[in-house]
């Protein structure tokens, strides 16, 4: 675990200097001056990326864990099941635009339109001491303590490719504006380590991005976006030249293509940066030993994010039709099942279900998993790599949690979950106001690709002030109750440890399997017992045992 600390201020800046070596020649003019506002001063951008860090075509090629695409690969006669993780939204721009607009003040029928104001803010490295809205430092601490810290060595400006247009206008850098709360934004960089190497070298493509939208009655009408959105992912890649046409580019520059790559192991990375302003939503990331560190210096707000990148289970297989399974899978399919002659040929039969991926995650969707779940050996067919922070897809929040969130300090995020589980709820975890419980909803597959069990490890980070609000005092390891229930309501054995640290709570949790269980807090006054008990629940002729501290019978089920 990185623990949250204060970044104490040096009374003079320190110069650090990476001397010439076959493999970091690239740094001979770069300098990172080390302090509260770390900055990058004199860095030359490199004019040749093919020439200095070039890989060519992917050894691994469709082998590679980060190339697991899963784009939909049906067969006629199956269905098509796709399992889809935290891949999210393709990598963005920076943009800044407006939808609405009246050709002219005097239409007052244009004018009652609402009108959207939106941005995307890429942050760019921090090139001097003031400057705010940018990246301070990209470091990774490996398995035997070493710091290696990256550089940024080339801006990577939209270009015609990215979207089709030479019209690239809208997606360029502007200026922070105090009075909408908007966060300055500029174009993508792209970093390299001196010696630090991922599965095919040592670039890198962190990403910090701020969005934000806002809706006005008028074009006269004076605005102020809210708490931005935010994005924070680390992306291996590699250089390749244009005419590769790699299917899994994660990036485009105007001689050459970035491709996805995958981490060698979890080393943990952090990334620090500042904005002029506050992050402060609910998040989602696949990050282990999370940890989020905050501090104010100026006006601005200085964040750092560590931990280590997951290895999220993902499926993309058919799934064959058969008599004795077509009707079943008809019914779970849904309108996505065709089928011509369904008393005759079933070769000529196809669809597709699509679980995860980049929409939202409800209840439906983890009750889907479990429906497909019959269907499949229960095994993952690949594991990538995920270094990612999100901030959830919105979702109605009950009172309780609405009201200490809004309370609670606005400078800080008001909670993370994360976990190496393919499916990970939206939304905060949900509160239950009767018993003074957090619930949270994972799903995966319950077997890797090689057949072995898959074990779950979740995290969730809050500032102490919501925690506090919450639940009405400091949760403390004693006095914290944690079960993981399965989809029959019966208990899980895990491992849990919670801390505190500054503003900040972390609990974790770790041991757990799937394929959708729920992960239930709660506070007591006392140590919660480790008694297990065992009940018999019976539905009509069929009995199930249920076993745990507080066993509850499942649903349509009664206590014999």
């Amino acid at each position: 675990m990185v623990k949250a600390s204060r970044i104490v201020p040096l009374l003079i800046p320190v110069m650090i200097f990476l001397f010439c070596t076959p493999e970091a020649s690239f740094a001979a003019k770069s300098v990172r001056v080390v302090g509260e506002r770390g900055y990058f001063s004199s860095v030359a951008q490199s004019s040749d990326i093919l020439g200095e860090f070039g890989t060519g075509p992917s050894t691994l090629k469709n082998e590679n864990p980060a190339n697991v695409a899963f784009i939909s690969n049906s067969e006629k006669g199956s269905v098509y099941f796709s399992l889809r993780g935290l891949k999210g939204w393709d990598i963005p721009n920076t943009y800044q635009g407006a939808s609405g607009i009246c050709n002219s003040s005097s239409d007052l029928e244009c004018q009652k339109i609402i009108r959207n104001r939106n941005y995307t803010a890429n942050l760019t490295p921090c090139f001097s001491e003031q400057q705010t809205d940018c990246v301070s430092r990209l470091s990774v601490k490996t398995s035997d303590g070493k710091v290696e810290d990256a550089l940024p060595i080339r801006e990577l400006p939209p270009t015609s490719r990215d979207y089709s247009t030479n019209d690239l206008t809208p997606w360029k850098p502007f200026a922070a504006d105090a009075a909408t709360n908007m966060p300055a934004g500029g174009h993508k960089w792209l970093w390299v380590f001196p010696s630090y190497r991922n599965s095919s070298g040592r670039l890198f493509l962190p990403l910090v991005t701020l969005s934000q939208s806002v809706n006005v009655a008028s074009a006269d009408e004076a605005y102020r976006f809210a708490d931005p959105s935010v994005w924070i992912s680390l992306n291996p890649v590699a250089a390749e030249p244009i005419e590769t046409n790699s299917p899994f580019t994660a990036a485009t520059a105007s001689t050459f293509n970035l491709r996805r790559e995958t981490f060698k192991k979890p080393d943990m990375f952090s990334i620090e940066f500042r904005t002029s302003t506050p992050w402060t939503t609910w998040n989602k990331a696949s990050l282990t030993d999370l940890s989020i560190s905050f501090q104010k210096s100026k006006s601005d707000y200085i964040y750092t994010v560590s931990g280590r990148a997951s290895q999220i289970p993902e499926v993309g297989k058919n799934i064959k039709i058969t008599k004795d399974n077509y009707s079943k899978l008809k019914e779970v399919t849904g309108a996505n099942f065709h089928c011509p002659d369904p008393e005759g040929d079933l070769s000529l039969c196809d669809g597709v279900i699509y679980v995860g991926g980049k929409g939202g995650v409800f209840d439906e969707t983890f009750n889907a998993l479990e429906r497909v779940e019959k269907f499949i050996d229960s095994k993952s067919e690949g594991l990538t790599y995920f270094w990612l922070v999100q901030t959830t897809i919105e979702t109605p929040l009950s009172a309780k949690v609405q009201n200490c969130t809004a309370t609670a300090s606005r400078q800080q995020p008001a909670g993370t979950t994360t976990s190496n589980a393919t499916l990970l709820q939206d939304g905060p975890p949900t509160w239950n106001e009767k018993d003074s419980t957090f619930e949270y909803r994972v799903g995966a597959l319950s077997r890797l690709p090689d057949g072995s069990k898959f074990e779950g490890t979740y995290t969730v980070q809050l500032s102490t002030e919501l925690a506090q609000c919450l639940w009405g005092k400091f949760p403390t390891s004693p006095t914290l109750a944690v079960q993981v229930l399965n989809s029959d309501q019966s208990v899980q054995v895990i491992t849990s440890k919670a801390t505190a640290t500054g503003k900040t709570f972390i609990f974790n949790i770790s041991g757990f399997h799937f394929s959708s269980p729920r992960i239930v807090v709660s506070m007591k006054q006392s140590v919660p017992s480790n008694k297990v008990v065992t009940i018999v629940c019976v539905h009509g002729a069929t009995s199930k045992k249920v076993s745990g501290s507080s066993p509850i019978c499942p649903k349509g089920y009664a206590k014999k």
